[in-house]
């Protein structure tokens, strides 16, 4: 799976002052001057507004085979998946669901592993679904049918935001948090967000998976279904964040700024924010964008 950032070739951006600029290598192959797009994407338009994207495309491969696998706990199921990006090339579609995830999305129980190997050449898809057999039996696995990705495809194309609603319709709130932390440190923000989060007078649920995989470590989301009660929430988000400290993770992996995180992402950054802050003066002194979300 390839993210936004890594797919963006040039922007067209209106500053705060009217002009109108075209930002990144666009149609060179590569250049060796500041990249600046990273100024704009994922800025929450606080530096300027995009109004036009290059992107980079490529043809979709023909040749796919669907995998799934259930492992004995999410431990064995995480050093799965580092060995994983070690040795398979990408780009990864692959979700790991926990055991309550896999209860409420797919019906299963276990942690389930769910992956789609695609590429241009059919023989080289299946020698990676053959590397990726071996090491999900190295890590203790049990190969399951492949059916059950199509099924959590189907539920997360067309019934997902009907799980959801259901949910907020019986009376609860349902609110994601997208993390992310190094290999070492994944399983840790795993098990003390679920049991943190989970002992909150209010709390009833904490569904988390792994949906981006990288060489250095993996995306962790979270959905938790609550008491509709604005105390819980802000505790909810308030403990994540302690938790997500406490191992060296960000708790806004691709979800964006805005006003409830900004304060988070603020200590994040930490002497970087200052920095950023500088840049907003210089491009925004009047502060007319996106006036106290990322920046203020």
């Amino acid at each position: 799976m390839s993210n936004i950032d890594e797919l963006v070739l040039s922007l067209d951006v209106v500053l705060p002052n009217g002009e109108l600029v075209t930002i990144g290598p666009g149609r060179f192959v590569r250049t060796s001057w500041p990249d600046l797009r990273g100024l704009f994407v994922g800025s929450d338009g606080s530096l300027g507004i995009i109004v036009r994207a290059m992107l980079r495309v490529r043809p979709l491969a023909n040749y796919y085979v669907d995998l799934a696998y259930v492992f004995r706990g999410f431990r064995d199921a995480v050093k799965f998946a580092r060995d994983l990006v070690i040795n398979v090339p990408g780009p990864h579609r692959v979700v790991i669901h926990d055991e309550e995830s896999s209860r409420f999305m797919v019906g299963e129980n276990g942690v389930i592993a769910l992956i789609r190997v695609r590429w241009y050449n059919g023989e080289l898809v299946d020698a990676m679904s053959r590397v990726i057999d071996d090491l999900a039996v190295k890590h203790g696995a049990i190969k399951v049918g492949s059916e059950l990705v199509r099924r959590w495809r189907d539920v997360f194309a067309r019934g997902y935001e009907t799980q959801l609603a259901s949910l907020a319709q019986s009376g609860l709130w349902v609110d994601t948090i997208d993390m992310a932390a190094t290999w070492g440190g994944l399983v840790k923000l795993h098990d003390e967000l679920v049991s943190r989060l989970g002992s909150i007078d209010g709390v009833y649920h904490v569904f988390s998976r792994i949906t981006h995989l990288y060489l250095n470590g993996a995306s962790l989301y979270n959905v938790i279904v609550f008491r509709q009660d604005e105390d819980v929430y802000w505790r909810v988000w308030k403990e994540a964040f302690s938790v997500a400290s406490g191992v060296s993770a960000t708790i806004s992996h691709h979800h964006g700024t805005g006003l409830l995180k900004r304060e988070f992402v603020r200590a994040e950054m930490g002497g970087q924010w200052n920095l950023l802050r500088s840049i907003k003066e210089v491009l925004d002194g009047n502060n007319v964008m996106n006036r106290g979300k990322l920046v203020w």
